[in-house]
């Protein structure tokens, strides 16, 4: 029995391991594909996804999903300032505008719902004005976080169009 035990767990011993949580899909095909007018990411094997859309809020029910966490979106207190976006939805440039009452440390990351990174910025400033190019960018959803001193979290959904 002791010689059965050994050789197996010398046969098998590397391939085990705990089990992990993690998004993981298993289908005979699947792929995404982005361009400066369109995002698509497809899965065969989906045979059903649930989409339930109310204002503001869409939930889908099915294992083919973006990651996306948001923590915070609600507008900075007044006694900090004030965060304005604009347009909204956006065409080829995003215009941010932040009012701050006094020098504070500002930091701002501009994402996709799937957490993919395309732009960030970090100054030290009370008024700041800034230009974001979207037009090499595809027809999605996007969010603009802003961190106000590491204390402060406004996020911003900016929906792209054309």
């Amino acid at each position: 029995m002791k010689k059965v035990t050994l050789i197996f767990i010398a046969t098998f011993g590397g391939m085990i391991s705990a089990q992990t949580i993690s998004p993981h899909v298993i289908s005979s095909a699947g792929s995404d594909f982005q361009n400066t007018k369109l995002q698509v990411d497809w899965t065969i094997g989906e045979v059903l996804i649930h989409t339930i859309e109310h204002n503001i809020i869409q939930i889908t029910q099915g294992f083919h999903q973006p990651y996306l966490t948001i923590t915070n979106t609600t507008a900075l207190p007044e006694d900090i300032g004030q965060i304005h976006t604009f347009p909204n939805p956006v065409d080829s440039y995003l215009e941010v505008q932040i009012q701050l009452n006094g020098m504070h440390y500002i930091e701002m990351h501009f994402f996709d719902a799937a957490g993919k990174l395309y732009w960030t910025k970090s100054v030290e400033d009370s008024n700041l004005y800034t230009s974001l190019s979207t037009s090499s960018l595809a027809s999605n959803a996007y969010f603009l976080r802003v961190k106000i001193d590491n204390l402060f979290s406004q996020t911003v959904q900016i929906q792209k169009l054309h």
